[in-house]
């Protein structure tokens, strides 16, 4: 009963539109980027061609690395270059092109070693030579379609996270002139990185920094993160990206002069925030974090604001992955739940009730106002993921209980206690959502929803002689950031 079997034709293969929303566009002054793989998200055609696909190492672990495609295929690298004309063609007045932070393994055809492989001292470094040379590629092509379109990368984000000055000389001398940058670094590593970016390829070239902290909830099974203060142990996470390390971005960004910032926006979570964010701190604003969350919720809802602050700072979200039997690597929010985490699991138990209560009232008062009834879907997403909260506290609670005991028929017990907190977890997720199954089109299994991994691994706890190993990843975004 819950499934609905849907047919649907986007509007714009019905009647194609995209030349005169860029030419209404144009008169308003915006600029329209095609954000596009520069060997990576070639879904389609590597589902149809599954053996142009990059070969991984014999005997290797390794998955598909975000659909990219062989380069000695003199195939595939027409099929790429033909794309990029197409969308040169369409009118578009830029690219944005993402470089797959994949840095384990490269392409180990014959082809691939003897033109990249066997001249590079590890396949991070034979991968970023092949794209270097796809990139030139590229630009030639494109440059012909419309001399003034703009070439933007976001690259050279593979370990070393630090890089060394002469390796940034080597990008500015092999790249095409002109080349922006759609990501400088501002995660991960100190912020004396960035001025050797800025030193190296300019100011007028650093148009964007790693400031998507709004797009993190699209890769967490719906769940919400906005903040710090809405992650155990903060601190001793690897990914860094909340609202508060996009501001700081913006400030340093502001502080060296480059030419511009941005700020993707994948999700509803605090859209208010992060739209308000970009813009304040993005014309030099200096203004106190918390002075600025004050305003912008205050600004948005009035009244409500600070109800709304409140409930966003409070929220407690803890992903499926963080129970400790939980092996399958996720990147996004890697701390395994422990024993001294257990106080601050009590406490947004405790606090459950009251958040629910608030989330519905600021809910219903929405809808009530027309000048606010816009935001209701936020707010019934956050109802959501507050209830599904709920139930991950005990099924962590369970999971930390079942590494303590010893006795395999309680441990049984627990895995059983496990697997019913996982099904009301799904349940409460499809009211709301129906991206919810495993997709193997690519050739890995994936599901943004962790539910269907517990499942597997549970399986393997119980049944170690006839395991399945057919790993369902928490999203194919999730295979690029291992090195996390």
């Amino acid at each position: 009963e819950m499934w609905l079997k849907m047919r649907y034709s986007h509007p714009n293969i019905e009647k194609p539109y995209l030349d005169k929303l860029i030419d209404y566009g144009h008169l308003m002054e915006f600029s329209f980027f095609a954000y596009v793989g520069l060997n990576s998200y070639n879904g389609g055609y590597s589902i149809k061609h599954p053996e142009a696909r990059m070969i991984p190492p014999k005997s290797s672990k390794f998955l598909n690395d975000f659909d990219s495609l062989c380069l000695s295929n003199k195939d595939n690298v027409e099929y790429i270059l033909r794309s990029m004309e197409r969308i040169a063609e369409l009118g578009f007045d830029g690219f944005a092109l993402e470089e797959s932070e994949e840095g384990f393994w490269f392409c180990t055809c014959d082809g691939c070693e003897n033109t990249w492989g066997k001249h590079s001292a590890a396949p991070v470094e034979a991968k970023h030579k092949a794209n270097i040379w796809l990139l030139n590629q590229i630009y030639d092509r494109v440059k012909k379609v419309n001399p003034d379109v703009v070439l933007g990368i976001r690259a050279f984000r593979q370990p070393p996270l630090e890089k060394d000055p002469a390796f940034l000389e080597e990008c500015v001398r092999t790249m095409p002139e002109g080349i922006n940058l759609f990501w400088a670094p501002g995660l991960y590593v100190p912020e004396t990185e960035f001025p050797k970016w800025v030193e190296a390829f300019g100011k007028e070239h650093i148009w964007a920094r790693d400031t998507e902290a709004n797009s993190i909830t699209s890769t967490m099974g719906r769940l919400y993160r906005t903040f710090k203060s809405n992650m155990i142990r903060y601190e001793d996470e690897t990914n860094e990206q909340v609202i508060e390390t996009d501001i700081a971005q913006h400030l340093g960004s502001i502080e060296m002069g480059v030419h511009g910032i941005n700020g993707y926006m994948f999700e509803w979570y605090g859209l208010f925030l992060h739209q308000f964010a970009h813009g304040n701190y993005g014309w030099g604003s200096t203004m106190e974090m918390d002075e600025f969350f004050d305003r912008a919720v205050k600004l948005n809802f009035g009244d409500l604001g600070e109800d709304v602050l409140y409930v966003m700072r409070t929220m407690l979200t803890i992903h499926e992955s963080q129970m400790p039997f939980y092996t399958t690597p996720y990147p996004f929010q890697k701390n395994k739940i422990e024993e001294r985490d257990i106080p601050q699991i009590m406490e947004a138990k405790e606090n459950h009730p009251k958040l629910l209560k608030m989330l519905r009232e600021i809910d219903a008062k929405v809808r009530e106002d027309k000048r606010l009834a816009y935001w209701a879907p936020h707010f019934a997403r956050l109802i959501n993921a507050q209830r599904r909260n709920a139930v991950i506290y005990d099924m962590v609670l369970v999971s930390l209980e079942y590494e303590k005991e010893s006795a395999p028929v309680k441990k049984d017990q627990l895995l059983d206690l496990i697997l019913d907190y996982n099904e009301k977890d799904f349940a409460i997720a499809k009211e709301m959502f129906f991206d919810i199954n495993p997709v193997g089109e690519s050739g890995v299994k994936s599901s943004m929803f962790p539910y269907h991994e517990i499942k597997r691994l549970i399986h393997n706890i119980r049944n170690p002689e006839n395991p399945d190993n057919d790993i369902i990843c928490s999203g194919i975004e999730a295979l690029g950031w291992l090195w996390l």
